[in-house]
């Protein structure tokens, strides 16, 4: 089991680019990244939709 999650784990970080953590990705429902958060910002998702939302509108 270890081994699975090892390898899924490296994958996904291979995939999305990440090379640190925490690294927070929002994808979207087609798999492209809308964005890409390294470090710990403060930033919660609740924000970050929030920032995205009235990016989008504008």
């Amino acid at each position: 089991m270890q081994i699975m999650l090892t390898q899924a784990t490296k994958r996904i970080t291979q995939d999305y680019g990440i090379k640190a953590f925490p690294t927070k990705v929002l994808i979207d429902n087609k798999g492209n990244i809308v964005a890409k958060f390294v470090g710990d910002d403060g930033i919660t998702m609740e924000s970050l939709f929030e920032k995205l939302m009235n990016k989008k509108g504008n």
